[in-house]
């Protein structure tokens, strides 16, 4: 599909020809060449449809933003209309809406995240050696303390792991799940069998280390799980549940 030339409008109006809708949809202009236009929802704000070559199929994603609030894009193939995508994605909006209200936020004091912030550079780092050393992650550099909205933890090539401050605010068996989790990674770089299969063990053994020494620990819902690895899909399943401010 041909680049439109010519068009500097900051806004423009797309009538959708076959598309189910009897109306015209006003789009914000982005960027013709990089395939992106905005929707402006009356609950959601602005949700942005984004056209990607290797995409194979339309989706939506929900993430959180710094303001408490939710940003939802939608994914669309290269060769596939506007009209078609906005259309699949007005036909789940409401599943949009309840899943971007997971992320609605009162706004979060500042003095409570630096203490958060204070905290997770006293413990994480500390613990995560602790636990390398324990099951022999020798390859482990640097441990960093980040605060962001998209994940609670990452592991680089380099061999350096971050870790979100939001740790501090779960469970410490839930927060040793996310650190494990990255050390895993320091062997396999991947979601594989061997990563899944690696990280099961050291749950497994973390867990039982935690029931015998500090039994008041576990004192929190963690509920049953039948996935292939039960101990750290019920610690996932529980990870799941919360959000990040």
């Amino acid at each position: 599909m041909p680049p439109d030339r010519g068009n500097k409008l900051a806004n423009v109006t797309i009538i959708f020809g076959k598309s189910n809708l009897s109306e015209e949809i006003p789009f914000a202009y982005l960027c013709t060449v990089a395939g992106m236009k905005t929707y402006v929802d009356e609950s959601l704000g602005e949700v942005t449809f984004r056209k990607v070559i290797r995409c194979r199929s339309i989706s939506i994603r929900v993430r959180p933003d710094r303001h408490g609030g939710a940003k939802v894009s939608v994914t669309l193939p290269f060769f596939t209309s506007y009209a078609r995508a906005l259309d699949f994605f007005l036909s789940r909006r409401e599943d949009v809406v309840l899943a971007a209200g997971r992320y609605s936020n009162p706004e979060v004091d500042d003095g409570y995240i630096e203490d958060l912030r204070r905290r997770a550079r006293e413990y994480l780092p500390e613990r995560t050696r602790s636990l390398a050393m324990r099951y022999g992650f020798t390859e482990l550099n640097r441990v960093c303390v980040k605060h962001n909205l998209s994940n609670w933890g990452s592991c680089s090539r380099l061999h350096n792991v971050n870790l979100n401050l939001n740790l501090m605010r779960l469970p410490y068996p839930v927060a040793d799940y996310v650190i494990l989790h990255e050390l895993c990674h320091l062997r396999h770089m991947n979601h594989g069998p061997e990563f899944h299969a690696l990280l099961e063990d050291l749950c497994r053994d973390n867990m039982e280390r935690i029931a015998r020494e500090d039994p008041s620990a576990l004192a929190f819902p963690l509920g049953k799980s039948r996935s292939r690895y039960p101990v750290s899909g019920m610690l996932s399943a529980f990870l799941k549940k919360e959000k990040l401010i």
